[in-house]
């Protein structure tokens, strides 16, 4: 198997297939496709079988709320909120074909992206499950990866001095979070 990053757009039009036959509910629009990288900075691992088909795929990027307000006019920018989204990212999207779960593939993505965001300088890493997925096996991911869990409605911390829940969005199950450590 291979582990690298999705940059091309036909790479990126296969990740985004995994991910809609994977979760019922995401948007055509989920993978930043390259021509908006700059306002999404996004890291999309890819593993690919033998053969080159895709097996499994994990998407991280700059945080929702940064993205929605990275498209306003300057003055109405939150105070301080771009410049915190360069030290942060939020894992958005994991999914691994049925037949691969539970041989570690899952956790070697994860690995492999820690390692891209420590080079770009992140410095804190956060996501949420949303409560139609398997919560208690993605608790343990999630733990097993190194993420402070949270509790069932406890909310994301302040991280880099602002709080990136998006008060519009349905209640996740629960959030995960983790600092990263800069590369020596």
């Amino acid at each position: 198997m291979r582990l690298t990053l999705a940059e091309t757009e036909a790479h990126r039009r296969e990740v985004l297939a995994l991910f809609l036959d994977t979760f019922s509910d995401i948007a055509p629009t989920a993978v930043p496709m390259p021509h908006v990288d700059h306002l999404y900075r996004p890291a999309i691992a890819q593993v690919r079988d033998d053969t080159g088909a895709l097996v499994a795929s994990a998407l991280t990027c700059v945080p929702q709320k940064a993205a929605g307000v990275a498209l306003l006019p300057p003055q109405m920018r939150p105070q301080g909120l771009s410049r915190a989204a360069e030290r942060v990212s939020e894992l958005d999207l994991v999914a691994v074909q049925p037949d691969r779960r539970g041989q570690g593939v899952g956790q070697k993505m994860i690995e492999f992206l820690e390692s891209v965001l420590v080079s770009r300088g992140v410095r804190t890493w956060f996501g949420c499950a949303t409560p139609d997925l398997d919560v208690a096996a993605l608790r343990h991911f999630y733990a097993r990866a190194g993420f402070k869990v949270l509790t069932e409605g406890q909310p994301l911390p302040p991280l880099g001095g602002q709080n990136w829940s998006v008060p519009f969005a349905e209640a996740p199950a629960f959030y995960f979070w983790k600092k990263l450590r800069a590369a020596h």
